[in-house]
């Protein structure tokens, strides 16, 4: 027996209404209901949401949003998406539309009413949940050592994203990672200097402590935090004016940070750090960035100015 998009509805109201939005858990449940493939592709999506009642997915490019929906005469909806967007931006905004989907159908169902607020900020998360599922997530993102690069291109989401999904998902080691990026980043054709980047995300998980020292906070000190720009003497700094990888421990932790370059223009660094006793889970990203060696003693901020 097919099931449905009304079917997944009427269980979620019937065994947990209060927890029946959280992204979370939503994204959990929907990817067991209807068994979604780990890293599904747009022609999976698609094929799915037919299937599932969801409704029609296509491709527009007279749209100014990512994605949109609405009812469809037939029962259903019809989403679309803009094509002109990257493949792994379109796969979200479907993934984004369907949890707004969801949502209007729990509304009629509970209370026979249209949503009454807005859940964008849920179906971001809801999306990344489902693209970036745990089990397949996690086992990546030790053995790439904690790679976002790397871990962007093979699921094909943001950088922002991936970041914020690393610190969601992974306990251990605990962590940091901090994703500096131009607040338009269609910017980056302006500049070529970490001048204008800003963090974007800055997450820790439980564990990973409050960071001290240049390799993270610069020369000034100052813990990263939204809209702040890079530290002066910081890791992220320096790989943002050599346009390599960089590497150090100091003050009980480890940290690498990592240029993102495209058609010869930063774009974005990437800061990834683990407590000292765990350095090793950077290791295979160290290699993927081609640094030859890494140091194992405290260095001085003003030495730490060459890829190792």
């Amino acid at each position: 027996m097919n099931r449905t998009r009304e079917d997944f509805c009427r269980t979620l109201l019937d065994d947990q209404p209060q927890k029946a939005l959280d992204p979370e858990t939503l994204a959990e449940r929907f990817v067991r209901y209807f068994d979604v493939p780990a890293r599904p592709s747009m022609e999976q999506l698609k094929a799915l949401l037919k299937r599932t009642g969801f409704g029609e997915v296509s491709g527009s490019r007279h749209m100014d949003a990512k994605g949109i929906h609405y009812s469809s005469p037939n029962g259903g909806y019809d989403i679309h998406y803009r094509e002109d967007l990257w493949e792994g931006t379109q796969d979200y905004s479907v993934i984004h539309e369907t949890y707004e989907i969801i949502y209007e159908t729990l509304c009629e169902m509970e209370s026979g009413s249209p949503p009454d607020r807005k859940v964008c900020t849920q179906a971001e998360r809801f999306a990344a949940a489902v693209l970036m599922q745990p089990r397949a997530f996690e086992p990546l993102a030790l053995e790439w050592g904690l790679d976002v690069l790397k871990l962007q291109q093979a699921f094909r989401c943001s950088y922002a994203s991936v970041s914020i999904r690393l610190a969601e998902v992974l306990r251990n080691p605990p962590l940091m990672v901090v994703l500096y990026a131009r607040e338009d980043e269609r910017d980056s054709e302006n500049g070529n200097g970490p001048s204008d980047l800003r963090v974007k995300v800055a997450r820790r998980t439980r564990g990973f402590g409050t960071p001290r020292g240049f390799p993270i906070c610069g020369e000034r000190g100052g813990i990263p935090r939204g809209g702040r720009p890079i530290p002066p003497g910081s890791l992220a700094e320096q790989a943002a004016r050599y346009g390599t990888a960089r590497y150090a421990q100091y003050g009980n932790y480890a940290a690498l940070a990592r240029p993102v370059i495209r058609q010869g223009k930063l774009t974005r660094v990437v800061v990834v750090a683990v407590p000292e006793d765990a350095a090793s889970v950077l290791g295979p990203q160290m290699v993927a960035s081609d640094m030859p060696g890494r140091r194992r003693k405290p260095i001085a901020a003003a030495a730490a100015v060459g890829p190792w």
